[in-house]
């Protein structure tokens, strides 16, 4: 749907095949129909990865072509795979204490973006805020400046497919409903104003405080 969409297809499977790798017979039946990577560390290369092969051959000779070596590990049907088994034993163990779909955050924070969707994304807030708060450079009180109550938000984002395009929408649980970077929602006037031709366009309201 974009101008040169089909050569940047092209290019992707092109790069693919000079590596050894045919799309429809060697990545297509290696995923299921829902594929999930999961960082459990954002201060580390901890990531996770998650599918139900069509075919379990497929995945296994897929993986075994990656830069690194990546260990693969059952998980309640699903195929887990990452690049140490004890960064699988600490997803395993991290699971323990409850999963995404018992978590009111993320919960929360999902229910704003359309589920029907291409991907979907959902980062912590709690998560970034502590990886942020080590980092020495950080001034006192920008927190506080930046966000309702010092809280890093949680965000929640969808990609979806339309006629005309991709739509990508997103979402953030804010501590409180007023303060920091978040003012009031307001409907932009500006577009009148705005040649309909624009390649982008961002607008701001409040932009004084």
């Amino acid at each position: 749907k974009f101008p040169d969409g089909d050569k940047a297809i092209q290019g992707i499977l092109d790069q693919l095949g000079a590596q050894g790798i045919d799309f429809a017979r060697d990545v297509e039946p290696a995923l299921g129909p829902e594929t999930d990577l999961v960082a459990l560390d954002l201060g580390k290369s901890e990531i996770v990865g998650l599918t139900q092969p069509d075919d379990a051959g497929k995945l296994e000779a897929l993986l075994a072509k990656a830069d690194k070596e990546l260990f693969t590990r059952d998980v309640d049907g699903w195929t887990a795979f990452a690049d140490s088994t004890a960064v699988l034993d600490r997803f395993e163990a991290a699971r323990e204490d409850g999963t995404l779909a018992g978590s009111s955050d993320y919960e929360d924070a999902i229910a704003e973006v359309d589920q029907d969707a291409l991907a979907l994304f959902y980062l912590k807030g709690g998560g970034l805020q502590g990886t942020i708060q080590q980092e020495e450079k950080l001034p006192p009180g920008a927190l506080g400046a930046l966000f309702p109550e010092g809280k890093v938000p949680s965000l929640a984002m969808s990609l979806k497919a339309e006629e005309n395009g991709l739509r990508l929408a997103g979402a953030a649980k804010l501590a409180t409903d007023e303060g920091g970077f978040a003012p009031e929602n307001f409907k932009a006037e500006l577009p009148e104003k705005v040649p309909g031709g624009a390649l982008v366009y961002a607008g701001f309201n409040d932009f004084e405080s």
